[in-house]
């Protein structure tokens, strides 16, 4: 989908996926703090690579 990260439902579709995989795969000594920042730190990632033609995903529906 091009430029998903100008339309809420695909970012909140990309944010959901980064939280689950992010839940799975990381220790569970990270706080919630913690959690969150990486999960901005992701987000703030892939929206750079999108706005810079990069790379692309695709949010399923």
């Amino acid at each position: 989908m091009v430029d998903w990260y100008k339309d809420e439902q695909p970012k909140a579709k990309v944010k959901s996926a980064i939280e689950v995989s992010l839940n799975e795969d990381l220790p569970e000594s990270y706080d919630v703090d913690s959690f969150r920042s990486k999960i901005d730190l992701l987000m703030n990632h892939f929206i750079d690579m999108a706005v810079q033609g990069y790379g692309w995903i695709v949010a399923a529906a």
